[in-house]
């Protein structure tokens, strides 16, 4: 058994190895996450105990993600995040907005067919007339 590997017991006394990145693994996960105790011990098929314990032991040697970030952007790459964050958040705004049109047409269409008793849509399966 190399020194990377932890023996942990359960009850009963049959101890499982786990390998210290992958105890680390799952700290990250969980701290990254909004997910409780319990969740990441299922995806991780451990126990929340041993997740708990985990946490308590590993987090301080676990950098945040965010943190992370900060220390290794140029002023530059920062810059272009910076950037690529705007044309995001304008991108989305069009995507709202085409969404509200496509919700509008949709109803103007279902107004026309009420009104004038027919079907202006296309229903799926049915052929084009040839002329």
């Amino acid at each position: 058994m190399d020194k990377n590997t932890v023996l942990v017991r359960k009850k009963g006394g049959r101890a499982f190895k786990y390998d210290q990145t992958f105890m680390r693994q799952v700290v990250s996960d969980y701290l990254t996450s909004e997910e409780g105790w319990g969740t990441v011990a299922k995806r991780f098929n451990v126990t929340s105990h041993q997740v708990r314990h985990w946490v308590s032991k590993f987090s301080s040697d676990i950098v945040s993600p965010t943190l992370l970030e900060e220390e290794v952007m140029s002023p530059e790459e920062k810059k272009e995040l910076d950037a690529i964050i705007k044309k995001n958040q304008e991108l989305q705004k069009q995507l709202q907005q085409a969404n509200m049109q496509i919700v509008g047409l949709q109803t103007l269409i279902d107004v026309a067919e009420d009104m004038l008793k027919i079907d202006i849509r296309k229903k799926p399966g049915s052929k084009q007339s040839k002329k």
